[in-house]
């Protein structure tokens, strides 16, 4: 088992949140809101890309990695299930405890990393069965 790869991927976005929180402290909403592209589009249409938008945008692509990952049926399936709950309870009391982080892209991403515990645990589950052979 490598432990490298049980990491949870979300656990990234949730480092990055932590340290934009740590440096910019009270400015973080303004760090967070802080526009890293803007572009007029043909239909004159002004597009921008906040940070926060470049976080959920990094969290849905992990996201698709983390379930692909579930599928799994190796043995560290269960320790990788373990880490992505330890994941989003730091996703849930970063978000309750923590002024700089309570904002809806946090959320959001901590509703990623509880999406992640869920689907793990139902494609688990549903290998299991198969794999034993239980009907409904």
């Amino acid at each position: 088992m490598k432990i490298g790869s049980s990491i949870p991927l979300l656990f990234i976005i949730l480092v990055i949140y932590n340290l934009i929180a740590l440096v910019f402290g009270a400015q973080t909403q303004e760090t967070l809101n802080r526009v890293i592209i803007s572009h007029t589009m043909n239909t004159g249409a002004l597009f921008a890309l906040t940070v926060n938008d470049l976080l959920i945008l990094s969290g849905i692509v992990l996201l698709y990695f983390e379930i692909f990952k579930s599928t799994s049926s190796l043995n560290a399936t269960i320790f990788d299930h373990v880490l992505s709950l330890m994941v989003f309870l730091a996703f849930l009391l970063e978000f309750i405890f923590v002024a700089p982080l309570t904002c809806a892209p946090f959320l959001i991403v901590g509703m990623m990393s509880l999406l992640d515990v869920m689907a793990g645990l139902t494609v688990s589950i549903t290998a299991a069965r198969r794999d034993f052979g239980i009907e409904k």
